[in-house]
């Protein structure tokens, strides 16, 4: 509230009551820097939601994430080893990009088609590419029981599909 003289919310106990319950299975050392660089960098005026703070937090823990020309790149080398050696390819490519190239034999697939057109992989690449970045920043923001809940439907789901 001194770093933000116009927050006064109507009730400061309610206030405090939910932003200890959604915090409190956050770093307290990490939360308090993102709410200093959130001081520090944002010059809007208005205090920090409990969302800004994690988005804050989530920018201090993880490194620079790749671009999509740099991780398109990276499967464009694949792509031209895969005629032979496609399994080998896939295994050194990042997680990130694994994900959004679906398997081994998707890039094989690339390698040895006649009529690969590298602007639409390339656009539908990036558009897969984003997706998982966006899915996976996501989960971060999200509390370890919500993430523990999702996990178990997901194993729920594959035991189902197996039967």
């Amino acid at each position: 509230m001194a770093a933000y003289p116009n927050f006064k919310p109507e009730n400061l106990t309610e206030t405090i009551g939910v932003w200890q319950m959604i915090l409190d299975d956050a770093d307290y050392k990490l939360i308090s820097m993102a709410v200093k660089s959130y001081i520090r960098a944002n010059s809007s005026g208005f205090a920090p939601s409990i969302g800004e703070l994690m988005e804050y937090a989530n920018r201090l823990t993880s490194p620079e994430e790749m671009t999509e020309t740099t991780a398109w790149g990276l499967v464009m080398k694949a792509i031209r080893n895969s005629g032979y050696n496609s399994e080998e390819e896939f295994n050194k490519l990042p997680e990130r990009i694994q994900k959004a190239v679906g398997s081994p034999k998707q890039l094989w697939s690339m390698a040895v088609d006649e009529n690969f057109n590298e602007q639409v992989a390339s656009s539908n690449f990036m558009r897969a590419y984003r997706t998982v970045v966006n899915r996976e920043n996501e989960m971060k923001k999200m509390s370890p029981d919500v993430m523990k809940l999702i996990e178990n439907i997901n194993n729920t789901r594959i035991c189902m599909n197996e039967k």
